[in-house]
């Protein structure tokens, strides 16, 4: 079994410690059975309180990144800015579909409203964690 590195971050700070593991997702899992079981025994560094974890970062012998895992407040704080984009840009491509219905030249805002799909997906995505 191969040694990694983990993080646990929190809004306030992180603690660090090693597991042994077969593989990196296979770390992520006895870190968050872990984090649930025994949270006590991490040491977070400059807490006045505590807060919980809302990321856990694995890392391999090479100090490469081999898994992590969000909780969902923090997922959705990252993903953020993609909804707020996809959002604006569907808002402008629906109103463009409705001032042109109304005039008769659909096409053209209906292929618009149709190039927000891919990047509306790719932050709703991140926003479930479909990446990790």
């Amino acid at each position: 079994m191969k040694t990694y590195k983990v993080d646990f971050h929190t809004d306030a700070d992180y603690a660090l410690r090693e597991f042994k593991a077969r593989s990196g997702k296979d770390a992520l899992r006895r870190a968050q059975t872990f984090a649930e079981s025994n949270h006590d025994e991490l040491v977070f560094e400059r807490y006045d309180v505590g807060a919980p974890i809302n990321e856990i970062r694995v890392h391999d012998q090479d100090g490469n990144e081999v898994a992590t895992w969000y909780a969902d407040d923090l997922r959705l704080r990252l993903a953020a800015s993609d909804i707020l984009e996809v959002l604006e840009g569907q808002t402008e491509a629906a109103q463009t579909v409705i001032d042109r219905w109304a005039h008769g030249n659909l096409a053209g805002a209906v292929n618009a409203l149709a190039g927000w799909i891919a990047p509306a997906r790719a932050a709703i995505a991140k926003a479930k964690g479909s990446r990790s």
